[in-house]
C-alpha cells in the first residue's frame, strides 16, 4: 500500500499528492446508515445479529419507529411497536431479553414506567417501574441493574440505583446519592458511574464499585461526574465532564488499574459521552472539538499512546459507540459525518490509523514540536542537502516554500501569522524526487 501511495505522488500534481495524503490521514470514510433515524439516537446495542439504536426519534430509515428501532445491516425497522415519550436512553439484554430505559409511560400503548422488556413482538412493563428516567442499565449477577434519575422502583424507596431479578425490584445497598449515567461489569464487580458523591454511606466521588454485597470507592475518584464507563486493555476507563481523577490531572478521562488513577494522555476539552474498545483501541465520542491537543470533531481514537481523529468527525455531539459487523457505529445529535450527509447515525468500516508522514528510502524526515503554535523545525536525515520543503493549507493552497542549505539540515518554519489547523507538508529533493510528506498541527 505504501508503494501504491509514493508512486501516486511522484507522479500527481502537488494538490492531487495533498488530497491523497488528506485522505490516508484522515480516512474520511464514514457511511450513513441507511437514511438514519429523524431525530437523536442517545444508545446503541448488539443482540441477535442486530443493532438496535434508542433515542429521541420517532421515524428510522424512512418508516415510523418509535424511540427504539432495530438495524439488520441492510433496512431499520420498528421494535415491538415503539415506545412513547421522551424516549429512551439505554438498551441492554438480560436473560435472553431485550430491555430498554428512558423517559416513557407506555410501551406499544401498554403502561410501562420508564423502563420495559420486549417480549416476544411487543413490550412489558416491569412491575411499577421507576418514578423517573433511566439513564444505564446492566446485566449483572443473575439481575437487571438499572440506574438514572430516581429514587423510586417498584413503589420501594432506592438510591437511583436498583435491580430487577425477573419479577420484582429490589435496592443496591442504600444506593448512591446522586444520578446514576453509567454502568460496566469488571473484574467481577458492578461499576457506576454518575453525579453523586456517597456511595453506600461512603465518600464515593463520581464512581465506586459494588461488589454484590456491599459499596466501594475508587480511591478520590473525579471531581465533576462520569457519563460513560468501558473496559479496555484489561484497565477500567471513565469518561464524562471532569478535570481531576485521584486528585492529578485528568481531562474528561481517565483509567484506573485497581489502585490508582491516571490521565489518558492529556484528555479531551470537552465532555466523553461515550466509549468502545475495538482492535486494541479505544474509541470515544461526545462533546469535544479536541483530543490530545489535535483536532477531533466529537470522535477519537486512543492506541494505548497516542490521540488521532476519526477524519472530519461530526457536525455536533456523539452520545453512543458500538461496533456491529466488524464496523465501528457512532450514534448522536450529529447530520454529518466525515462531511456527507448522515442522520443521527453512522459506520466506519475502515478504521484509520492516523498516518503523520509519507517517506521514501531516499531519506527522513522530522517535524517538531507537532503540535506547535504555528512556529516549528523541519529537519532531514540520510539526504540531500538543497532539498525544497513546501507547507500546503487545507485547500491546497502553497503557503511556504523554502530550502534546505548544504550546510544546515535544519528548517526553521514560521506559520504564526496563519489560521489553526492542519498543514501539509512536502519535502522533495534538489532533483525533483518525492522524500516525505506528512501533516503540520497549528493551535
Amino acid at each position: 500500500m505504501k508503494t501504491l501511495y509514493l508512486r501516486l505522488i511522484t507522479t500527481l500534481t502537488i494538490t492531487a499528492a495533498f488530497f491523497l495524503l488528506s485522505a490516508v490521514t484522515y480516512a474520511q470514510t464514514w457511511d450513513s446508515v441507511g437514511s438514519g433515524t429523524d431525530k437523536t439516537i442517545n444508545s446503541l446495542y448488539v443482540s441477535g445479529g442486530s443493532l438496535y439504536a434508542g433515542g429521541s426519534f420517532s421515524n428510522a430509515g424512512g418508516a415510523p419507529a418509535g424511540r427504539v428501532a432495530q438495524w439488520d445491516g441492510n433496512i431499520w425497522q420498528s421494535v415491538g411497536g415503539g415506545i412513547s415519550n421522551a424516549g429512551v436512553w439505554s438498551i441492554t439484554s438480560f436473560s435472553s431479553t431485550l430491555y430498554a430505559g428512558g423517559l416513557f409511560s407506555q410501551a406499544n400503548g401498554n403502561p410501562a414506567n420508564n423502563v420495559a422488556a420486549l417480549s416476544g413482538a411487543d413490550w412489558s412493563a416491569l412491575g411499577s417501574g421507576t418514578n423517573l428516567i433511566v439513564y444505564a442499565m446492566a446485566s449483572y449477577k443473575g439481575n437487571l441493574y438499572v440506574g438514572g434519575g430516581f429514587d423510586s422502583a417498584g413503589g420501594k424507596q432506592v438510591g437511583y440505583i436498583a435491580k430487577w431479578n425477573g419479577t420484582k425490584w429490589s435496592t443496591v445497598g442504600t444506593g448512591v446519592n446522586g444520578y446514576v449515567q453509567s454502568m460496566v461489569v469488571f473484574n467481577s464487580n458492578l461499576y457506576v458511574g454518575g453525579s453523586f458523591d456517597s456511595a453506600g454511606g461512603i465518600a464515593a466521588n463520581g464512581i465506586a464499585e459494588w461488589t454484590g454485597g456491599k459499596w466501594q470507592a475508587l480511591g478520590k475518584g473525579i471531581n465533576g461526574f462520569v457519563s460513560s464507563l468501558v473496559v479496555y486493555n484489561s484497565t477500567l476507563f471513565a469518561g464524562g465532564n471532569f478535570t481531576q481523577a485521584g486528585g492529578s490531572l485528568a481531562n474528561n478521562i481517565a483509567e484506573w488499574d485497581g489502585a490508582a488513577w491516571s490521565a489518558v494522555g492529556t484528555g479531551t476539552d470537552n465532555n466523553v459521552a461515550a466509549m468502545t474498545s475495538f482492535n486494541g483501541s479505544l474509541y470515544i465520542g461526545g462533546q469535544f472539538l479536541n483530543a490530545g491537543g489535535s483536532p477531533a470533531n466529537h470522535i477519537a481514537k486512543w492506541d494505548g499512546t497516542t490521540w488521532s481523529a476519526l477524519g472530519l468527525g461530526m457536525n455536533d455531539n456523539v452520545l453512543a459507540l458500538v461496533v456491529y459487523n466488524s464496523a465501528l457505529y457512532a450514534g448522536g445529535q450529529f447530520d454529518s459525518a466525515g462531511g456527507a450527509p448522515a442522520n443521527h447515525i453512522a459506520s466506519l468500516s475502515n478504521l484509520p490509523t492516523a498516518v503523520n508522514a509519507i517517506s521514501t528510502s531516499a531519506g527522513s524526515v522530522s517535524v517538531f514540536p507537532n503540535p506547535n503554535n504555528g512556529l516549528f523545525t523541519i529537519e532531514l536525515s540520510g539526504t540531500s542537502p538543497k532539498s525544497t520543503v513546501e507547507i500546503y493549507n487545507v485547500l491546497g493552497e502553497k503557503v511556504y516554500s523554502s530550502q534546505f542549505t548544504i550546510n544546515n539540515s535544519q528548517l526553521i518554519i514560521d506559520l504564526s501569522g496563519h489560521p489553526a489547523g492542519i498543514y501539509i507538508y512536502k519535502v522533495m529533493s534538489p532533483s525533483g524526487n518525492f522524500i516525505s510528506c506528512g501533516r503540520v498541527i497549528i493551535h
